[in-house]
């Protein structure tokens, strides 16, 4: 095995390279010269998110219309920097955008739009579904992408093809891949893996592996050892990304943006709702990350670096603000009173901090408590305040429907909301991670998450169900003046991807 081809299919968001596959990449071409095998990536979404629009027809609909008319500047303005001088000219053509594909959605039909892919008739837990996919690849997704895949075979002769799935809108797109890349390159060795595979049923994996694919579930070591007989130990720091293959100027941001990576897992790791603390954490040294970031904006011109760890390590976090780095950043950190220091927000903006993302939940200390958080609520609104006299942007998520919360609870996160006024909020609906610490529990805890039982709407209840706490988020949280206005300024669809260039 000497020539790797990898294959990111469609349909997720287009805002970078994918960070996975050119980690992967990295490694090999750090062990190039024992192995002798290089590799290239082959985005197909990154691909499909331009050939799609390009290829919708005139239904007879207003708005696809003057979509059509637009959408050779829509993709310009979505490539540049022209593209997201304000948060409205953005908005209004990531709508234009939107309708383009939901156009070509309706033809099928299948629900697409910038941030996500629905096929209704496939389920990705039902084996049966998997195997009717893997039967045909004929795909809409696959489709106007096929004369591209010849072509870089034909360029590049790999003697293996690795497909990568992180996210379920990319499962059935991969299982056409595989019939196509069956049908007419038998000779080429299949491997598929990615994040997703972990996630499906056991028979999913076993009518997949039918097809003499070679399935690697969740992280690529086992890949790596197999194929090309490299062992990566507890000791090994995560290589400079390589990006071999890569079009940058396919991807939607204002300049170039690249994803890195510091660690493996979560440092904390105990928070009761999270799977997180499964996986076994691994960071690299903060020197070896200064180097990387600064190999990025220099070998790869990059002017953005967004972190896609669970949380940057507080060293790391504190060698990055001592660094004056060429590249702006941004990532995911856990609550910390550092964050409500003045002089220490200071250097994380000195260094090119342009937003940090943070896991707040609630600014009930009970339910932080139980969530086994490990964080303080009186922190927060000193941390919000500080991001913002720094001109830090802040990205808070916050989770309604944890077991035993209740309507009073709901109430006092909307009035934190209200008074702090964050950049920007993800509020997302509490749900059950099967590996998670919570869930060996499940049975045994009342309130929402397991049952759409109505609770009693006295605001001291003690647990609501489901849907009681949808129709308190769609009268209360979604008709809140300053709430509205705060979602009014968050990139529509690509969301936290877009958001810190705002």
């Amino acid at each position: 095995m000497k020539r790797i081809l990898f294959i990111y299919p469609p349909w997720t968001r287009n805002s970078a390279p994918p960070v996975g596959l050119s980690l992967i990449q990295g490694i090999i071409a750090e062990h190039q010269s024992r192995t002798g095998v290089v590799s290239r990536i082959l985005d197909l979404n990154a691909i499909a998110a331009h050939r799609i629009p390009q290829i919708v027809t005139e239904d007879g609909s207003h708005k696809t219309h003057r979509s059509i008319l637009r959408r050779n500047c829509i993709l310009k303005y979505l490539t540049g920097a022209s593209g997201y001088q304000s948060i409205d000219h953005y908005q209004t053509n990531m709508q234009y955008y939107k309708m383009l594909l939901t156009a070509y959605g309706r033809q099928y039909p299948i629900i697409l739009t910038p941030g996500d892919f629905i096929d209704k008739s496939f389920n990705i837990d039902n084996p049966n579904d998997v195997s009717c996919m893997l039967d045909s690849e004929n795909h809409p997704l696959l489709n106007p992408l096929k004369s591209d895949l010849e072509t870089r075979i034909k360029d590049f002769c790999p003697d293996c093809i690795g497909i990568s799935i992180i996210y379920k809108s990319q499962l059935s797109p991969a299982l056409a891949l595989v019939k196509y890349l069956k049908s007419h390159y038998p000779d080429i060795h299949l491997s598929m893996g990615g994040a997703l595979l972990s996630c499906l049923p056991m028979q999913s994996l076993k009518t997949i592996k039918e097809t003499h694919v070679s399935m690697y579930p969740g992280s690529a070591e086992e890949f790596l050892k197999e194929k090309l007989n490299i062992t990566l130990d507890a000791s090994t720091s995560f290589p400079a990304p390589e990006y071999s293959g890569i079009d940058f100027h396919l991807y939607f941001a204002p300049f170039r943006t690249l994803q890195m990576i510091t660690s493996r897992g979560c440092y904390w790791a105990n928070c009761s709702f999270c799977d997180e603390c499964n996986e076994t954490f691994k960071s690299d040294s903060s020197d070896h990350v200064i180097d990387t970031m600064d190999i990025l904006a220099r070998r790869y011109q990059a002017r953005h670096i967004h972190f896609t760890d669970h949380a940057i390590p507080p060293s790391t976090l504190t060698k990055i603000s001592a660094s004056n780095m060429i590249a702006s950043w941004s990532g995911f950190v856990r609550v910390s009173p550092k964050l409500a220091d003045d002089s220490y927000v200071l250097s994380l903006k000195q260094s090119g901090c342009r937003m940090l993302q943070i896991g707040m939940e609630t600014p009930d200390q009970s339910l932080l408590d139980n969530m086994n958080k490990g964080i303080k609520a009186d922190l927060f609104p000193a941390i919000i305040k500080t991001l913002r006299n720094h001109d830090i942007r802040s990205y808070i998520y916050m989770l309604f429907g944890y077991p035993g919360q209740s309507i009073r609870s709901c109430e006092s996160t909307l009035a934190f909301l209200e008074q702090t006024k964050p950049d920007f909020v993800n509020a997302s609906i509490f749900r059950w991670y099967p590996n998670a610490p919570l869930s060996k529990l499940q049975s045994h805890i009342p309130g929402i998450g397991n049952s759409n039982t109505p609770a009693n709407d006295d605001p001291g209840s003690c647990g609501i169900s489901i849907p009681e706490l949808r129709r308190w988020m769609s009268n209360r949280l979604q008709n809140s003046t300053i709430i509205r206005s705060i979602i009014k300024n968050t990139p529509h669809y690509y969301k936290s991807s877009h958001a810190v260039y705002f």
